[in-house]
């Protein structure tokens, strides 16, 4: 990775949003990704209406389901958990990383597996919804008191170009 890109913005660069996600490594996750992809979950919780899960349950989710991380000079940025079905179980990116693309490539990476991704999203949660509709997603429908606390959530589903792995 070359243009000498810093992780956590501790050198100012100007880099164009293309030739940031050029430099972007996008991989399936193991074991030793875990613990990086727990750090963006928590600090997205601190400014987002993001799942909250203790740290048992999130590593279940890690391990049961596919996962693709975006790392930035070997540095974890962005993570995506999603089953064959389609379903974004838990979806996150570094907040100094976020609106420069990676949240996007990890999404284009897993439409290009399957027919069909979907996943839902906190209504109040305007950011994200924002977000997916960018990326190809459309509301579907809203499932009442989905969360624990009584909020409702969209469902937003994505059809891909793809028939699928």
């Amino acid at each position: 990775m070359g243009k000498g890109i810093s992780i956590g913005n501790s050198e100012s660069t100007s880099v164009s949003k293309e030739e940031f996600v050029s430099e972007l490594e996008v991989v399936r996750a193991g074991i030793k990704e875990l613990l990086p992809a727990w750090r963006i979950k928590e600090k997205c919780n601190q400014k987002s209406g993001m799942l909250r899960q203790d740290f048992l349950t999130f590593s279940a989710d890690f391990s049961a389901n596919e996962v693709y991380v975006a790392k930035l000079n070997g540095f974890v940025i962005g993570f995506i958990i999603f089953r064959r079905n389609g379903y974004i179980s838990i979806f996150g990116v570094h907040p100094e990383y976020t609106r420069m693309g990676v949240g996007s490539t990890l999404i284009d990476k897993v439409k290009k597996e399957l027919s069909e991704v979907w996943c839902h999203v906190r209504i109040t949660n305007k950011t994200a919804i924002r977000f997916y509709k960018a990326v190809g997603f459309e509301k579907s429908k809203v499932v009442e008191n989905y969360y624990s606390n009584g909020d409702n959530a969209i469902v937003m589903t994505c059809k891909t170009k793809n028939n699928g792995v």
